[in-house]
């Protein structure tokens, strides 16, 4: 079971599709414009399946996995066309050379623990599947932006749903823990979701070792994404 199980209903109903809307724009401008629709797309990460959708809509043959079966539950519904499978980001069992792209968005990789290479171990298994010349996109927290939203208390209230974060983010470790606390129908569920900062370093050298050329590094600011300031947006190529 994945901590994300929970969250699958009120992430597809009110986090997915906004965060989809946002981050299409930079991935016309830096990727799939530029990307023949012959070559396969994999959305990596594909959590409930809606930018997977809109990449199948676009004309993309279109495959995804996510570790959360009840996230994908609903990414089937939500991108009925895709070829859809649950799998880990660091094994995901796809075939070596499979696709010309690789996309992994709302900061999917921050979820993997530094230390132990975790991340390393990922973008080697993205790397793999990806054919030669073929393109990686991601996003990723900085400490600026993590330190901003991964702080304090709020809730969401969205049509009869409740959804309370508790959340810390320690500076010294880069690393923050978020509390989720939902309710509906007079039941409430929680989930204990963390996150790490990889640092721009770090990322950098393990797409090298994953045999990955890193293209461009644009932050949200330079992509008008003032919603998401700080994070930053990454571009790389099968070498």
């Amino acid at each position: 079971m994945s901590e994300f199980d929970t969250l699958a209903w009120f992430y597809d109903r009110h986090w997915g599709p906004d965060y989809a809307a946002v981050v299409i724009r930079p991935l016309r401008e830096l990727l799939l414009e530029h990307l023949p629709r012959d070559r396969p797309l994999l959305d990596a990460c594909c959590g409930t399946g809606h930018a997977t959708a809109l990449f199948a809509e676009w004309g993309f043959r279109t495959a995804g996995f996510d570790l959360s079966p009840a996230m994908l539950a609903r990414a089937r519904v939500n991108a009925p066309s895709a070829r859809l499978w649950a799998a880990d980001v660091r094994r995901c069992g796809a075939r070596s050379g499979a696709f010309g792209a690789v996309v992994s968005t709302y900061n999917s990789l921050d979820h993997l623990p530094r230390g132990g290479d975790a991340l390393g171990r990922a973008l080697g298994e993205l790397g793999r599947v990806l054919a030669p010349g073929g393109v990686l996109f991601f996003d990723l927290n900085t400490v600026e932006s993590a330190a901003r939203t991964w702080h304090g208390s709020f809730v969401v209230r969205r049509a009869g749903a409740e959804c309370r974060t508790d959340s810390d983010f320690d500076l010294a470790t880069g690393t923050g823990r978020a509390r989720l606390r939902i309710t509906r129908a007079g039941k409430c569920e929680e989930a204990m979701i963390t996150l790490s900062v990889h640092p721009l370093a770090e990322v950098t050298a393990a797409l090298e070792r994953a045999g990955l050329r890193r293209r461009r590094v644009l932050t949200a600011a330079e992509l008008g994404l003032g919603a998401l300031a700080g994070r930053l947006f990454v571009l790389a190529e099968r070498v």
